[in-house]
């Protein structure tokens, strides 16, 4: 089942809710046994200083009698108590080694309990931040499933094809209409081209930029990443919530904008030039030969854009897999979308050297018949235009709320696995420092104990 970024911060902090009452649970119970073990060492300590006392007592009596009676009964007396001294010299180390065992163990769950607190507060705040991001995101989704958003789409479809609306086409007449004031038609086309030529670069450096961060989140779980699927989905997790986020953002506003340019077009009373700047044009208009070059011109610079983005492309992926590359070594590595580039710069240098005197000049003259307001009509419209047919060409905005959601169950599934791992690591590493102390302390306490077995006083312990 996924998981959503809410239910993966719930269990954040109910996981270590649950760390917090173990170690709390055992810190009790460590600390009920430590002061049995420290009664019982004490206990132990007085019966050896008892039987110290009682050992230099029967010595003292041996001394005294070694001169006038025998001794054997009093040798064999003081021999069952240093025998039985030994056995409680081996209890005494036996309730210190307990002991040392335990305070380790305390210091653990208690480097534990505080590593956790901290952790949990963490967990509350992360929550919180959860909440309110859950909470925003339900918005947006509940938009993008809704008109007027869910509509977009279709909207936009049916004014770029003309389904049940002339809005478009009669937003272009105002430019075009030959049978009224117009925009010739090879003005109209080169500006449509060096529109689109812009509109292009924007859209291929968004795109850039989109698998750019796409490598990254592949890179994170591949090709020896580091970071792991977490890292990726999590990658992944945050373009499709920017993605669904401009969606409910901006939209509808695009939609609605572009459909008010066209819209107030069509309202004008007459064409979108006036008859004076009509006629201007027409008659500034370049002949054939000088437009074929003109065009010539903007098909080269459309081909080395497009072999500029290659190359481009090409040129970080081998920075990325060689980030010391040097730019010979780069160039060696992207031999093909190279020479696809100098290609295309050779056929734009050929494209200017073919334009003869005037040529440019007659074309920035025939340029400026039209106003700025008209060309900013032209700029509007060209605009609206392209924003419908993206829109129309762009994911339903239901679609960015499903894969919204399929990029957060990702995510959260494979950030709750992380988050156990990382639990469990933390225990290892809160922990092992007790386990290490209690090794050094086994070492020094068992020191007697092992005298005591190669004697054999403590091989038969029960």
């Amino acid at each position: 089942m996924a998981t959503t970024q809410l239910q993966q911060a719930q269990s954040e902090v109910d996981a270590w809710k649950k760390v917090q009452a173990a170690a709390q649970e055992r810190l009790t119970a460590l600390t009920a046994r430590r002061a049995a073990a420290q009664a019982a060492l004490d206990l132990a300590s007085r019966n050896l200083k008892a039987q110290e006392a009682a050992i230099a007592a029967t010595r003292a009596r041996l001394a005294a009698a070694e001169a006038t009676t025998p001794t054997g009964a009093l040798l064999a007396e003081l021999a069952t108590q240093t025998e039985a001294q030994r056995a409680l010299v081996g209890e005494v180390v036996q309730w210190q080694e307990q002991l040392a065992r335990l305070a380790d163990a305390t210091a653990g769950v208690e480097r534990l309990l505080g590593a956790a607190a901290g952790s949990l507060a963490a967990a509350a705040q992360a929550l919180a931040a959860a909440q309110a991001a859950a909470a925003r995101r339900a918005g947006w989704v509940a938009a993008l499933n809704a008109p007027p958003l869910s509509t977009v789409k279709s909207d936009a479809t049916n004014l770029v094809d003309g389904t049940g609306t002339t809005l478009l086409a009669d937003a272009e007449k105002k430019f075009t209409d030959a049978a009224a004031d117009h925009v010739p038609a090879g003005l109209f086309a080169a500006a449509k081209e060096r529109f689109d030529l812009w509109w292009s670069d924007a859209a291929s450096a968004r795109a850039a930029a989109g698998s750019a961060a796409l490598a990254l989140a592949t890179a994170s779980s591949t090709d020896g990443g580091f970071d792991g699927t977490e890292a990726q989905t999590w990658l992944a997790f945050q373009a499709a919530e920017a993605a669904a986020g401009t969606t409910f953002g901006t939209t509808l506003d695009r939609f609605t904008a572009a459909r008010a340019v066209l819209e107030a077009l069509v309202a004008l009373p007459g064409q979108a030039l006036t008859a004076a700047e009509s006629a201007a044009a027409a008659a500034a208009t370049p002949g054939a030969p000088v437009l074929a070059r003109l065009d010539a011109l903007v098909t080269a610079k459309q081909a080395v854009a497009a072999a500029q983005a290659a190359y481009d492309a090409a040129a970080r992926a081998k920075r990325v897999a060689d980030p010391g590359a040097t730019q010979a070594e780069v160039d060696a590595a992207v031999a093909a979308p190279l020479g696809q580039l100098t290609n295309a710069n050779t056929a734009l240098a050929a494209a200017r050297a073919a334009l003869v005197a005037g040529d440019v000049a007659a074309a920035r003259a025939w340029a400026l018949t039209l106003t700025e307001g008209t060309w900013r009509r032209l700029h509007d419209y060209f605009t609206a235009r392209a924003t419908l047919e993206a829109l129309k060409a762009g994911p339903a905005p239901a679609d960015d709320a499903t894969a919204l959601a399929n990029a957060e169950g990702a995510w959260g599934d494979a950030a709750k696995a992380a988050a156990a791992r990382a639990r469990s690591l933390e225990y290892q590493r809160l922990t092992l420092p007790a386990d290490v102390a209690t090794a050094a302390d086994l070492v020094d306490l068992r020191a007697p104990l092992t005298l005591a077995g190669t004697r054999g006083d403590t091989l038969f312990d029960v």
